[in-house]
């Protein structure tokens, strides 16, 4: 007996549970049709840009990659700790502009710029998140969004202009290949496009195999019962301080894919609003599913274009209306409210089951 997302329990028999459900011959291999229909996913996937041929299509498709790559760091605090961050911004942008001042400045090639900025990003989470994970609710809320803003006015100072290029913002000169890359093809949008798709099946992966983990399932009972871990002799600090690390460093791959791409920093990319940005995107899909922020991303991107191109500047109050009738009328999320409700059509399709006729 096994328990879904949305609290509805399915019955199987033994047999199941051991055949996966359904008729097999033997000795022939079993394949779980959720990885067939996984990797059949993946494989859609890489064939997106022979769909979708517009340049300018194409374009908003690598920036709600990148977001959604983003949302999923956020989200992963959300759904394993309960823990909201408005300050990932932090790892995102400092990512960023820690590659750009390596590859301009320093003349370092791309591989070692990109292994130095990750590494300053989980070096930076370990310092940082070794103060915040003490607090718990909207205090760690409110510290994570003073850190961030603390790191964007940092940038923009006249003594580290010389790094970050202030106001003026930092064009990123990359130097060498990168898997045989070069930067031109890192400002094509197909591309570009198979590399961000990459790193959203290994994140998805990646995620998916932390949460079914021991340390995964340690994660959840923490954002249950805190008190009562701790109780049962378990250590929580360390825990959630590797879920703060592991989330950081997700949004810092998601900032080095966004310098990558546009190939110019800004401070906007530190800025709160940025880490506003991955949270929206978040409710918006879904944090309570793995692909609820990508979704979300996708609908914030192309809703947001939308916008501006039909020539409404003010659609930033759009998007907040958006959010307030998800938050009120669907708080799983787009994605997590549709199959919340496609899992309880399953259940009132499936038969009864004839207990009394039963052993």
């Amino acid at each position: 007996m096994t328990v879904t997302s949305d609290g509805a329990m399915e019955r199987r028999t033994r047999a199941e549970e051991v055949s996966g459900g359904g008729d097999r011959r033997p000795g022939r291999p079993r394949i779980r049709p959720r990885w067939a229909v996984n990797v059949g996913l993946v494989a859609i996937g890489f064939l997106v840009p022979l769909v979708v041929t517009g340049p300018y299509q194409r374009h908003l498709l690598v920036n709600a990659a990148i977001l959604g790559v983003f949302g999923l760091s956020v989200a992963f605090l959300i759904r394993r700790l309960g823990m909201v961050s408005l300050g990932h911004a932090l790892y995102f942008g400092g990512a960023a502009y820690a590659f750009g001042a390596l590859s301009t400045h320093a003349e370092f090639e791309i591989i070692p710029a990109l292994l130095l900025a990750l590494g300053a990003v989980v070096t930076v989470a370990l310092a940082v998140g070794s103060l915040l994970v003490r607090s718990r609710g909207i205090a760690f809320t409110m510290l994570t969004l003073a850190f961030g803003q603390f790191a964007f006015t940092l940038a923009g100072l006249t003594q580290t202009r010389s790094v970050t290029g202030g106001d003026d913002g930092l064009p990123v000169r990359m130097n060498g290949t990168l898997f045989g890359l070069t930067v031109r093809d890192f400002s094509d949008p197909v591309t570009m496009w198979m590399i961000c798709w990459a790193v959203v099946t290994v994140a998805l992966v990646a995620l998916g195999l932390v949460g079914r983990s021991r340390f995964g399932k340690l994660l959840d009972a923490i954002r249950e019962n805190e008190e009562r871990v701790r109780f049962n002799g378990s250590n929580t600090y360390l825990p959630v301080l590797a879920a703060y690390v592991v989330s950081a460093l997700l949004a810092g791959v998601a900032g080095v894919l966004f310098a990558f791409y546009n190939s110019f920093l800004s401070l906007d990319v530190l800025a709160w609003t940025t880490s506003g940005n991955a949270l929206i995107v978040s409710f918006i899909g879904g944090c309570w599913v793995a692909t609820g922020p990508l979704w979300g991303a996708l609908i914030y991107t192309v809703g947001n274009a939308m916008l501006v191109s039909g020539g409404r500047t003010e659609w930033q109050l759009y998007v907040g209306v958006a959010v307030i009738v998800v938050m009120v009328f669907a708080k799983a999320g787009v994605v997590g409210s549709l199959q919340a409700q496609w899992l309880r059509h399953r259940e009132r399709r499936r038969p009864p089951v004839d207990l009394a006729g039963t052993n």
